[in-house]
């Protein structure tokens, strides 16, 4: 990676997740409170905890890198495995 090459950045609404019920309906949850509080309160560097702020202030569609999607994907891992799966095809990953 060269030096001068720019951030990938992913735009996340943490207050629209997509998850479909059982009929396929889409319905929407808003993450923003509970992931960002946990990631401001158990974040173990000074990025988990900002992106912990960030999100939780949140009020639509941020900007978060490649690093911050790795911290949300982390910190999800004991979320239901639906919420999980949403929140990674949110962030850009396939789940």
């Amino acid at each position: 990676m060269e030096q001068n090459e720019e951030k990938k950045m992913v735009k996340v609404d943490f207050t629209k997740i997509a998850l479909k019920d059982i009929e396929g309906n889409e319905q929407f949850i808003d993450i923003r409170k509970p992931l960002g509080n946990q990631l401001y309160m158990q974040g173990e560097d000074i990025v988990e905890c900002e992106l912990g702020r960030k999100i939780w202030n949140s009020d639509g569609e941020i900007e978060i890198d490649q690093q911050e999607v790795n911290a949300v994907v982390k910190f999800t891992q004991q979320y239901p495995y639906l919420t999980r799966s949403a929140v990674k095809r949110a962030c850009g990953i396939e789940a």
